[in-house]
């Protein structure tokens, strides 16, 4: 299944769609709905109840369709790789780059459903059940964690990524070619 430009229009326009959807239903829940109650989750809070439920579940239903997407992704690529033929050294190479990639998203997959979109569901599930959360501040935590984990399993695992990162992190001094020019001239009087 290829994509082109109207898949990727369309979907932008869904997504478009649903950001202003869910906007308006903020909106008109705050300005026109029930006064909001204060909750354990958050004490000064201007949403109403039940839009902790329904975010917690909407949360957990595209945490699990990017799992489900990921999975897709690699199983998909493992039978495309399974049909070609890799004779030539250049495709060989080429190919590992590729399945340390796919690789790279199957553990990244497995942590966001781990540190994401289970502790979501989590709350989900006590949201709609009304059940109160003991163990609330460890599932926010692993919810905070899983974008930094995200961002480690990649650097660790894609060496381009690491030297991208490093360069970002750590300025280069720039040499322009005056003053290597420059330096070049001074040892040579120097050493005359």
């Amino acid at each position: 299944m290829k994509l082109n430009s109207s898949d990727a229009a369309y979907l932008l326009a869904s997504i478009g769609g649903f950001c202003f959807i869910d906007s308006a239903v903020i909106y008109f829940s705050i300005y026109y709905g029930s006064l909001p109650a204060v909750s354990a989750d958050c004490p000064v809070t201007v949403f109403p109840p039940w839009y902790s439920q329904y975010f917690y579940t909407l949360i957990s239903a595209l945490g699990f369709l990017s799992i489900l997407i990921y999975f897709g992704v690699f199983v998909a690529y493992h039978r495309a790789q399974s049909a070609l033929p890799s004779n030539v050294l250049n495709q060989q190479s080429h190919n590992a780059m590729q399945r340390r990639l796919t690789v790279t998203l199957g553990i990244v997959c497995f942590s966001t459903l781990f540190l994401f979109t289970i502790p979501n569901g989590i709350y989900a599930w006590g949201k709609w059940t009304k059940t109160y959360i003991t163990i609330g501040s460890l599932l926010g935590n692993m919810i905070r964690m899983s974008s930094i984990v995200n961002v480690v399993i990649y650097i660790v695992r894609q060496k381009e990524l690491r030297t991208a990162m490093v360069k970002l992190v750590i300025p280069q001094p720039k040499v322009s070619a005056v003053t290597s020019d420059a330096n070049r001239q001074l040892r040579l009087r120097t050493a005359l």
